[in-house]
């Protein structure tokens, strides 16, 4: 069954082809009658409807959603959650990019660490949007260095990322969740349910059932002894606090379509009295917006914390703790504001003050390391002082422990660059991004990536494959062979050349500077990973697939007979080996 992404299903006829359901509903380009007159009309075939409306009560019966289907429902086993957190774990050191190190890290054994940054205490551990899971746990940077180091870490907010609010970490959550009730216009219960997390979003019918909307939880002050209560939704609310009104108001939210109340809602910053350490009962009563057509079914809010404090003295304070810290760790990163789906970033800054926060801090301590908290590139202007840089990307929900790993050297950061970082957002080779009157030409073709950036011979500040380790490499007895299958192989031997095991990635790069095609300046065709003790040798044998190194032609995918030469190293700006083949 294909069902269409959010309300991306703009016309009737795309019901002639295998659209099967057009999200969200229930209303869409298909109701009121529009598709029954496009089948009466002959725009659409009646078999098309035919076929799914086939699909989606198959779907149905394999969900024990209709009655009489023969057989037992499909079910899925619940997860493992050992094995969902060592998976989790796993692919976040594999993921980790080290861009930079001049020998601060490993971090030196005793060793006292000054923790530093708002993504160091409230993680992006995901993508925003639809692309948001909520994970049973999410480990933060300070919960991992606290884990691991002990009171050797020091923590300091440094400069404010997330202007957003952030639902309450559920480990300050009493019992580690929320009550949330909705409720008719009668006072009666339609809903009651439990959630680990304040950061809520249904989609479906009671919702347009309820008139009110009821989230009740109690929370532990942070480790200052405050909570700094914030509210995201659109709409009426009241906010109580241990019994008393602290706020109510209304909230207007950017946006009139769905994504955009959900993505920028409106703010309330709420005063929150704290009496000592035990928890405060927070409740919020919310009047759900009517009259939004399909849209009534649909409620978002965030219940959390966002910071208030003076920039100049979070940035002082950070530097005092660098100044006193054999190193400082740095976390910086995106906002869900500046990073997410439904919205191109304005540029490729670090939001808000981050990069005055590294100075200050560089200049406090010279062993300052900066971790990365992006998925995507971002400029670092101070990226050739600082001793290291590393990248935890989006890491997961074990985030923090697999960063502790990487920075004591228990592990080793696995990844490479999958992406192209620039040194200054001049330099970057496709910049046309803007619609003009509805339409946007894809002028650059297929110089796209790595691929751009070669034909643009602009120099990156790290280039696509790039990824350091904790030991280091010679590339030796490299060699081209076209097997019996006309396709080449590259077989290739590796040595650690240094005193740990690691790993290491051999990319493998095609050429054709005389072909009669349109074809990038050189193209990634091949790569393979291998982990080698030390002053060990390991080889590898990378297939190169026909399909690699055909092009596009008259609605087909021909290969280009003639010579290709083909490139060896460890990333598009460090090929070490050349060799060349011709191919019929």
């Amino acid at each position: 069954m294909v069902l269409s992404d959010w309300t991306a299903v703009r016309s009737v006829e795309s019901a002639r082809v295998g659209q099967d359901l057009a999200f969200p509903g229930p209303e869409s380009p298909w109701t009121g009658g529009a598709l029954v007159e496009a089948v009466r009309d002959g725009r659409v075939p009646e078999s098309a409807v035919d076929d799914k409306v086939l699909r989606l009560l198959r779907l149905a019966g394999r969900v024990g959603a209709l009655d009489g289907f023969g057989g037992a429902p499909v079910t899925a086993d619940l997860p493992d959650i050992d094995a969902v957190r060592r998976t989790a774990h796993e692919v976040a050191l594999a993921g980790a990019v080290l861009l930079r190190n001049d020998g601060a890290l490993p971090l030196p054994t005793g060793s006292t660490i000054a923790l530093i940054g708002h993504s160091a205490l409230t993680a992006r551990t995901q993508g925003g949007g639809s692309a948001i899971v909520y994970a049973e746990h999410e480990i933060s940077p300070a919960d991992g260095l606290r884990a691991a180091l002990g009171d050797r870490v020091s923590l300091s907010l440094g400069a404010i990322v997330h202007e957003d609010v952030r639902p309450f970490a559920p480990a300050r959550m009493v019992g580690g969740t929320a009550r949330c009730t909705f409720l008719a216009p009668d006072g009666t219960v339609v809903l009651e349910e439990q959630r680990a997390t304040t950061q809520l979003a249904w989609f479906a019918p009671h919702v347009a059932q309820s008139e009110r909307l009821r989230i009740a939880v109690d929370v532990l002050p942070d480790e200052t002894g405050r909570i700094e209560l914030a509210l995201h939704l659109v709409g009426s609310a009241v906010v109580s606090i241990d019994g008393e009104v602290a706020w109510s108001g209304d909230l207007v939210g950017e946006g009139l379509d769905l994504g955009g109340n959900h993505r920028v809602p409106g703010t309330a910053d709420i005063a929150c009295p704290v009496d000592g350490e035990g928890p405060t009962r927070i409740v919020l009563d919310w009047t759900l917006p009517k009259g939004r057509g399909q849209f009534d079914e649909h409620a978002f809010l965030v219940l959390g914390e966002r910071p208030d404090a003076d920039g100049d003295e979070l940035i002082a304070a950070a530097a005092e703790a660098a100044r006193a810290a054999d190193v400082a760790v740095v976390v910086v990163g995106t906002s869900a504001r500046v990073e997410s789906e439904g919205a191109d970033r304005a540029d490729l800054r670090l939001p808000g003050r981050q990069d005055e926060l590294v100075e200050a801090v560089l200049a406090a301590n010279p062993r300052t390391v900066v971790v990365v908290n992006s998925g995507a590139p971002v400029l670092m202007p101070w990226r050739e002082r600082v001793a290291a840089v590393l990248l935890s990307w989006f890491g997961g929900q074990e985030m923090g422990h697999a960063l502790a790993d990487v920075l004591t050297g228990v592990r080793e950061p696995g990844g490479r660059l999958p992406t192209t970082w620039p040194a200054v957002e001049d330099d970057l080779p496709v910049r046309d991004v803007t619609p003009i009157e509805g339409r946007l030409p894809y002028a650059e073709g297929i110089h796209l990536g790595h691929r751009a950036w070669l034909r643009s011979e602009r120099v990156p500040a790290y280039a696509f494959g790039h990824g350091l380790g904790y030991t280091t490499w010679e590339l030796v007895n490299v060699s081209l062979d076209i097997g019996g299958h006309g396709s080449p192989t590259v077989t290739a031997s590796v040595r650690n050349t240094g005193e740990r095991a690691g790993k290491q990635v051999v990319q493998v790069y095609a050429e054709r500077a005389d072909s009669a095609y349109e074809r990038p300046v050189r193209w990634l065709v091949g790569f393979a990973a291998v982990e080698v003790g030390p002053g060990e040798c390991a080889t590898l044998r990378i297939p190169v697939t026909r399909r690699a190194l055909e092009v596009r032609h008259d609605g087909g995918w021909v290969l280009e007979p003639g010579a290709f030469e083909f490139a060896v190293g460890f990333a598009a700006d460090d090929l070490p080996w050349r060799g060349r083949a011709a191919l019929s």
